[in-house]
């Protein structure tokens, strides 16, 4: 810490505190808010001259801010924990939960996306489809041609009729879950 403050002060050395106690008095000044931090400034500055006001903003600045670690640590999985969320996720909801928490207690610096993310990879997690969802990926085919001219036949006219290349894919999906329906009746 105290090599610190020689960069930002270009080697002041302290008369009256120690940069511990200069920090200790900035950081509870800091949580008084502006009023209190301009009264710790005050109070170092009466005791130390030889600091400047600006270095002494960016102290505050600086105690604020979380550390500067690096953003992005690489996680390195062993097979026990690879182990313990296959598991869990087999188990279903209770069991991802369970094995998400037993690894963020294995790795505190790891954070829960990257465990989410580590059972993607693994093809862990099983999208839950919505309704019709997996039928509108399906290519076109001659029978949903087929479904749209017994469509455009058995609905009644409303105004000019539209040309299918207007529609769009949630459109016709419903077109052709319409005729698909007036088919059984």
């Amino acid at each position: 810490m105290a090599d610190h403050w020689e960069n930002t002060t270009g080697g002041y050395s302290f008369r009256f505190f120690s940069p511990e106690e200069v920090d200790q008095i900035l950081c509870d000044g800091a949580k008084r808010g502006r009023a209190g931090s301009h009264a710790a400034i005050e109070r170092i500055l009466k005791h130390e001259s030889g600091l400047e006001r600006a270095d002494l903003w960016r102290r505050i600045r600086q105690l604020k801010s979380p550390s500067e670690a690096p953003s992005y640590r690489r996680s390195v999985w062993g097979p026990e924990d690879e182990k313990i969320l296959r598991e869990g996720y087999n188990i279903g909801w209770r069991g991802k939960q369970d094995a998400v928490c037993e690894l963020l207690k294995r790795h505190p610096d790891w954070r829960p996306h990257i465990i989410w993310r580590r059972a993607a990879r693994l093809r862990l997690v099983r999208k839950i489809s919505k309704r019709g969802e997996e039928r509108s990926r399906l290519a076109w085919s001659e029978d949903d041609d087929r479904s749209c001219s017994l469509w455009q036949i058995t609905k009644p006219q409303t105004s000019s009729p539209k040309p299918y290349t207007d529609l769009k894919m949630p459109s016709v999906t419903a077109l052709l879950s319409w005729a698909r329906a007036a088919a059984f009746i």
